[in-house]
């Protein structure tokens, strides 16, 4: 049921109050002007409180600490990254340039061959070097080569290195 309030005068509510629960309605014109008065009470406010600052502002300091750690720290992965794939970038300019598969006979074979000082490619030291595990052997006709390549770099104020192991088999006809 839809409450009209009637031409009563503010200063007498008693007389509003009769007046509404004669209508039928829930709610008196006591409740109405106390509406009203809370409603200037709000609307007459200017500013935040001191706890609604502080918590604001305690909120947003949270989120900002948050945000910039993860920032720290994606520039950090960034940062390692890069290093590396500057390494596989010398690893493969190195590879080009020194080839471990090398067509050679077997009077001509030597495992030195495959052995590379260390170069600087950019930023990146490469070496090579080669181990022979059954080099006293003369009697076998198969030798197994043990190559290991290392790249060194610096990153975060300390070096860093890969280390690539691969094994050569070769048969000697």
């Amino acid at each position: 049921m839809i409450c009209h309030f009637v031409a009563v005068e503010y200063n007498s509510p008693p007389a509003c109050n009769a007046v509404a629960l004669r209508a039928g309605c829930e709610y008196t014109a006591l409740d109405f002007l106390n509406w009203i008065y809370v409603m200037r009470y709000f609307n007459n406010r200017r500013g935040l409180t001191l706890i609604e600052v502080l918590l604001a502002s305690a909120l947003l300091s949270v989120a900002m600490v948050s945000m910039l750690t993860a920032i720290s720290r994606c520039l950090q992965v960034f940062h390692i990254s890069s290093g590396y794939h500057e390494a596989m970038w010398a690893l493969t300019m190195a590879e080009v340039e020194n080839p471990l598969i090398k067509t050679l006979s077997a009077k001509d074979f030597d495992p030195d061959d495959y052995e590379v000082s260390p170069v600087e490619y950019g930023d990146v030291t490469y070496e090579r070097c080669v181990e022979d595990p059954y080099e006293d052997d003369e009697d076998s006709e198969v030798r197994l080569l043990v190559i290991k390549t290392k790249l060194s770099w610096m990153g975060r104020n300390r070096e860093k290195d890969e280390e690539i192991t691969r094994y050569l088999l070769y048969r000697e006809n």
